[in-house]
């Protein structure tokens, strides 16, 4: 049950995520509606129907998340298969494409199961609320924590600054060493990057608490950091952010009325400068001035990039924003595969038995986050320092057809429900700062998604994943050692 700050936050979204029959009857208007314009925008309304579907089955939540685990996979199916196959629709003036069908109808006929099976798994899992920092119990795990915030917001910050310097983080033809020298300084900061996410998300509660001078300082970081991710060219280290702030805002005790007037801005902001940003990086001006020296490139750049921007139609822009949003070459897979590219079944797989060798020990072990070369293997061209990736679905309908998306789905939905339900039920047992941080880096899933390839998804949930969870023991060790329960 919702409790009174949701709903008097936000009484709009109360009333309709309370209410599932209105929820069906306001997207059925919607479907039939949409429905003359494009066939697309119908299965688009469909993969809105199942977020706010989500947002019912975790809806004890609310208090403090604006993003459950389960609404994060809603969401990301929905901008992906909903928000950006219908702004690529209407570049395309409308047209019906086969194969954008192929990659909603994937998400409209197996996210259904997903729910079912989460909502089944979690339904004992009591409502994610934080300590009363009047207790003098809870006092020790927010010390802990902002411990926590601090550590991951240095690290967060210099490793920007790392990859600035040394140019590692560097689109341009100042970065290109990255092809040959892949490891060095910066490679301690890219092994926890999902850290740099999580650090905005504790920023509301370091600045809660913190004095003039402290809040001040790190203002001026702040400003530095968006200085140099705008001139580092990276929409997402650019946009997100604001995101996950507004997540952490609303979790340590924020108001409603800064987050809605926030978001208007935050999605208008984005329809401007996800265009702009790929015309940005895109100049010679860009690509041969240096990230170390943020303002000279953004000067540099500012003719150019107003030019190439000014000059692309809206058409155009609308196509941009679409591929951002999707962010995958899944549609050379729904049409090459089987009829040019047999299904490859469960080809590559012995890889997966590398998952916890290094690379740095074992240079040349299979590779697991293959989407880029499955990609360039479809499409034919290769992308060096930026990736084509493709979705889990494309990738189980590559190996084995529409029989292995469904299954895929089911064994993933498993998986993730009792993951989940797992790190809740410690926080909620103990308090804990592990379990805690945990939940934390599941809000990581919106932008760094739980789920890519086949091989791509044993890598993040075998490897990239328990490297976390190791870290958040060790700082809690540590921070136990510095405050006293």
């Amino acid at each position: 049950m919702l409790i009174n700050r949701f709903k008097q936050s936000f009484p709009v979204a109360y009333t309709v995520l309370l209410n599932t029959k209105l929820q069906f009857v306001i997207c059925s208007l919607i479907t039939v509606l949409a429905y003359v314009f494009s066939l697309h925008f119908c299965l688009a309304s469909v993969l809105f129907y199942y977020l706010l579907l989500s947002y019912s089955t975790e809806r004890r939540h609310l208090q403090s998340m604006l993003f459950t685990p389960l609404t994060i996979l809603a969401l990301s199916n929905f901008l992906y298969a909903g928000v950006g196959v219908t702004f690529l629709t209407i570049s395309n003036n409308y047209e019906f494409d086969l194969y954008l069908f192929l990659i909603q109808s994937a998400a409209v006929v197996t996210f259904p199961f997903t729910i079912l099976i989460y909502t089944f798994i979690t339904k004992d899992v009591p409502a994610l609320s934080l300590p009363d920092p009047n207790i003098t119990k809870s006092k020790s795990f927010y010390k802990r924590l902002k411990i926590l915030a601090w550590i991951i917001f240095i690290y967060g910050f210099t490793g920007l600054l790392v990859g600035a310097i040394t140019g590692s983080g560097d689109r341009g033809v100042a970065g290109e060493f990255i092809l040959e020298t892949r490891y060095g300084i910066w490679s301690a900061f890219v092994i926890f990057s999902r850290l740099n996410y999580i650090s905005f998300i504790t920023l509301p509660l370091i600045l809660k608490d913190s004095k003039f001078k402290t809040r001040l300082l790190i203002f001026i970081l702040l400003a530095i950091y968006f200085i140099y991710t705008f001139a580092a060219g990276g929409r997402g280290a650019l946009l997100y952010p604001f995101v996950f702030f507004g997540i952490g805002y609303w979790l340590f005790g924020g108001k409603a009325h800064i987050i809605k007037q926030s978001l208007v801005i935050f999605i208008a902001a984005s329809l401007f400068l996800i265009p702009f940003m790929d015309s940005f990086r895109n100049t010679s001006a860009f690509r041969y001035s240096a990230l170390s020296n943020p303002l000279e490139r953004l000067s540099s750049s500012v003719t150019e990039t107003s030019e190439a921007f000014g000059s692309n139609e809206s058409q155009d822009n609308l196509f941009k924003i679409g591929r951002s949003l999707m962010a995958s070459s899944d549609m050379y897979i729904y049409e090459y595969t089987p009829a040019d590219i047999p299904f490859a079944g469960w080809e590559n797989i012995d890889a997966a038995l590398y998952v916890w060798i290094p690379d740095m020990i074992f240079p040349g072990k299979p590779l697991l986050l293959d989407g880029n070369q499955i990609a360039s293997t479809y499409t034919g061209i290769k992308h060096d320092r930026s990736s084509s990736n493709i979705s889990f679905n494309a990738d189980m309908y590559r190996r084995f057809g529409w029989f292995g998306i469904f299954i895929g789905n089911i064994c993933f939905a498993l998986f993730y429900a009792c993951v989940i339900r797992y790190s809740f039920l410690i926080y909620s047992q103990n308090n804990s700062l592990v379990g805690f941080a945990f939940i934390l880096l599941t809000f990581t899933f919106f932008i760094n998604t739980p789920l890519s390839t086949l091989l791509g998804t044993i890598w993040i949930w075998l490897w990239d994943i328990p490297k976390y969870v190791l870290l958040f023991f060790a700082i809690d060790k540590i921070t136990k050692m510095f405050v006293k329960n």
